[in-house]
């Protein structure tokens, strides 16, 4: 799941993080330091802004510079922050932001909506591209599907593995990236939520829908959930609270290159800083874009009105779009049982 998904949803319903616009970096700002005992500690906050997202005391040694409440060399290493790489990320916001209780709840009700739009039966192969926190998987699994999730990070496989044979379901995980990945026999079912598809460069993700087609039975669905550029907007910078402490995500957007970049750090409980080794960087398309690439794929695209269990129906004023796609069998569209309109 792209970070800024979980944005566009929250704010498509009025739920609010703390958004920060047009702030642009995190400021250390020394406070300075108290002397107890022959022994110091130093004072630091961290602000984006005016707003202050950290603020902690640590032992410190006391010099005269950190006396002389300057700037202080000791107070810029004592919040230096942690570097990680993406696999590090991934596993990180998957388990601890996109697989609390209330998220697990709304995959349940994802999958719900999944299972009905696309008429899902017992025994159906089902991809999900992107699986993430491997919840959209377990919750299609036990609609009776055979699902296989992808996800690229294989700390987050094993974890989903461990967490399908601690909850008795059967589900399946690979380790792959998506843009290579080649199943070993056609599906009735692919599934690419919350704007997975987009990390790859145009012309890979370009042919990324093609190779979904090529994956599906005649009749089969790729049910594809993702921001679109035609209402995308920068979020500026917005912070939420994850596995206590706070989470800072700095979006930019540009609508003519239609790229969206989010920069996130996570503040731990302890004031410490995690930073990404580079920022996430997602390619976003027209709904026509995307329409007319499903269509030269050999999929009849339908933009759903209700999905993902969503309260709210969408309309053409909203951030995320929904599709399913079906194959063509013969240039004869299957049927399906879901409330839809061409595009």
């Amino acid at each position: 799941m792209s970070v800024c998904h979980k944005q566009a949803r929250a704010a498509a319903v009025g739920e609010g993080f703390a958004c920060y616009r047009g702030l642009r970096q995190l400021v250390v700002e020394w406070v300075g330091c108290e002397e107890a005992g022959g022994s110091g500690r130093i004072a630091v906050e961290i602000r984006h802004g005016g707003n202050i997202l950290s603020a902690m005391s640590k032992a410190a040694p006391l010099t005269p510079r950190n006396r002389s409440r300057s700037t202080s060399d000791d107070a810029i290493e004592l919040i230096a922050p942690v570097v990680h790489n993406w696999t590090w990320w991934s596993d990180f916001l998957q388990r601890e932001y996109y697989a609390t209780s209330d998220e697990r709840a709304e995959w349940r009700r994802a999958a719900t909506s999944i299972a009905r739009a696309v008429g899902l039966r017992p025994g159906m192969r089902v991809i999900d591209l992107g699986s993430g926190s491997g919840e959209l998987v377990f919750n299609l699994a036990l609609h009776g599907a055979e699902v296989l999730g992808i996800e690229q990070s294989a700390p987050l496989v094993e974890h989903c593995r461990a967490e399908a044979a601690r909850r008795g379901v059967a589900a399946g995980f690979v380790a792959a990236d998506m843009y290579t990945f080649q199943p070993e026999q056609k599906v009735d079912l692919v599934v690419s939520t919350n704007t997975s598809l987009g990390f790859g460069a145009d012309a890979a993700n370009r042919a990324m829908i093609a190779r979904i087609a090529n994956w599906l039975v005649p009749g089969g669905i790729f049910y594809l959930d993702t921001l679109t550029a035609d209402n995308a907007e920068e979020y500026g910078t917005w912070t939420d609270t994850v596995a206590g402490g706070k989470l800072v995500v700095h979006n930019t957007w540009d609508p003519e290159t239609k790229i969206m970049v989010n920069d996130p750090i996570w503040i731990d409980p302890s004031g410490t800083p995690h930073a990404a080794d580079r920022p996430e960087i997602v390619q976003l398309y027209t709904r026509d874009d995307i329409s007319t690439m499903m269509r030269a794929a050999g999929l009849e695209p339908s933009i759903l009105r209700r999905a993902m269990g969503r309260r709210v129906e969408q309309t053409e004023e909203d951030a995320v779009t929904t599709w399913a796609a079906v194959r063509r069998d013969d240039g004869e569209v299957q049927p399906m049982g879901a409330t839809r309109r061409k595009q």
